[in-house]
């Protein structure tokens, strides 16, 4: 894909993106006093508000070790701050495109610019995926249950959203399940592309089924080293479980932060991993729409009516667009390093030249 592509694609995401957020602030506040709003708002308890940055903070420190960690067990060199970096990539993609399908591709392509092996580096993504949406998953249905008498009471028609955003993933699970461990999934998924690269370029063809070919079995052998290793898979559902408990605990300190403390933290996990699947169901960037309509629904008996929207502001403010920003300048850092490794890269090339 050329640079131009790339641009247009990511300008034209994120153009979808900026509509989206427009649309949904202007319906959820189209009859509420917005300068109220800012005033509740600037009248928190800002050590909770800072805490909720931190926690949010710790579930990118999180993914990036899973990351490393998976990196590393196919002897592949990855800094934490690289690894960091890649996290950031994730979520500032996963943001901007509809149903979070540029994360991956995206994390994938800037390891790739770092010399990681291609099939070791989705291998690694795959596994960070697949542990994710597992506990993501879990942690909606233990919830469901729970908390049963409540959400039968409190979400009202976005109760079909939410067993449809738990049925979507369990789905993704599983079908990445099936790719990480099913040689003849990936077999088949080749050979489709090959019979397409024929009809335009017999030799290309061929060329692309011998690298493929040779990739799947690094690929394969990798995926069986990795079920043969229950440990580190146990040891990275656990991190996962704290990256997403950080994740969920963001309303939990936004409602410390207006200075209520009847209903507990456990109370709260258990409706924001409600909400949080519930966004699957529908496939906007970044859930945008869905996740400010959700909390107003989901955590409507939580909040007093006069403070609900801006508990929303704050929360999905920290969860999300905090992120999309800061995880957009991680990029920016990050493409700065991968063009001074490129002109390096030229420069020795260069001065090898020369002496010769």
């Amino acid at each position: 894909m050329s640079k131009s592509t790339r641009l247009w694609n990511l300008m034209k995401n994120g153009g979808l993106f900026i509509i989206f957020v427009a649309v949904t602030f202007k319906m959820i506040f189209l009859n509420s006093d917005f300068k109220q709003i800012i005033k509740t708002v600037s009248q928190v308890n800002i050590v909770y508000i800072v805490i909720g940055i931190v926690a949010m903070l710790i579930m990118v420190l999180c993914e990036a070790i899973n990351i490393k960690r998976s990196l590393e067990k196919f002897k592949e060199k990855a800094t934490l701050f690289q690894c960091i970096q890649y996290s950031f990539v994730g979520i500032f993609f996963s943001s901007v495109t509809p149903g979070a399908s540029g994360g991956q591709p995206m994390q994938l392509y800037f390891m790739h610019k770092k010399k990681i092996n291609i099939s070791n580096a989705m291998l690694a993504l795959l596994i960070c995926l697949a542990t994710y949406q597992f506990v993501t998953v879990s942690m909606a249905i233990v919830s469901l249950i729970v908390q049963f008498n409540f959400f039968k009471g409190a979400i009202g028609k976005f109760g079909v959203l939410l067993l449809l955003g738990i049925g979507i993933n369990i789905t993704l699970l599983l079908l990445i399940l099936v790719v990480i461990f099913s040689k003849q999934i990936i077999f088949k998924v080749v050979n489709l592309i090959c019979k397409v690269l024929e009809r335009f370029n017999a030799q290309k063809s061929i060329k692309f089924r011998e690298k493929a070919l040779i990739e799947i079995e690094k690929y394969k052998k990798g995926a069986d080293y990795i079920k043969n290793d229950k440990i580190f898979i146990i040891k990275t559902i656990l991190i996962t479980t704290i990256q997403i408990l950080a994740l969920h605990s963001i309303p939990f300190w936004v409602y410390k932060a207006f200075g209520m403390s009847s209903v507990s933290f456990i109370q709260l996990i258990c409706v924001q991993s409600a909400l949080y699947i519930t966004g699957a169901a529908l496939p906007f960037p970044g859930a945008v729409g869905i996740g400010e309509g959700g909390f107003l629904v989901f955590f409507k008996t939580i909040f007093p009516a006069q403070i609900l929207s801006s508990a929303m502001l704050l929360s999905r403010g920290i969860s999300f667009y905090l992120m999309v920003l800061i995880s957009g300048i991680g990029i920016m850092f990050l493409q700065l390093n991968s063009n001074k490794d490129s002109k390096g890269v030229v420069k020795n090339m260069s001065m090898k030249n020369d002496t010769l």
